[in-house]
């Protein structure tokens, strides 16, 4: 059964790709974005995200803050450039950028000295390459067994 609607090229507001829109949706004053995921990127930046506005009014909004499955405080810091595509960034990583002065490089992270994932102090945290904290804690097993 072939398709009853007719499509027109348009460009996405968002990010510029080119995209084929239903007519009927540009009429109505649709059709401006490619994707739902620009859509939404879209309604972020500009405060018309329903969701977006209303987090702190959610009755399980815990203040922009909470725990992985791995034991690590995550906090909401959606514009950080370490931060995952829900906006949240790890604390640890967030504290350690700030006292370094910079970002972290792409083969670099951050050490909790205690092994205490939830202690995000200044004085608790060591940023090392990868390959180091691999050896580190290496090194560390072999002394505990």
């Amino acid at each position: 059964m072939a398709d009853k609607h007719t499509y027109d090229p348009a460009t996405c507001i968002e990010c510029g790709s080119p995209f084929m829109a239903r007519r009927d949706s540009i009429k109505r004053g649709m059709g401006k974005y490619c994707t739902k995921s620009c859509q939404v990127k879209a309604q972020h930046k500009n405060g018309t995200n329903k969701a977006a506005r209303q987090l702190s009014k959610h009755h399980n909004w815990k203040g922009g803050e909470t725990i992985d499955a791995k034991g690590y405080r995550r906090i909401l810091k959606p514009e950080h450039p370490h931060a995952f595509k829900d906006g949240y960034v790890m604390e640890h990583v967030v504290v350690a950028c700030k006292v370094a002065g910079r970002l972290l490089n792409s083969d670099e992270v951050v050490h909790h000295k205690d092994e205490n994932r939830l202690n995000n102090s200044e004085d608790n945290l060591q940023i090392m390459t990868r390959g180091e904290h691999t050896k580190l804690h290496a090194k560390l097993k072999r002394a505990s067994t």
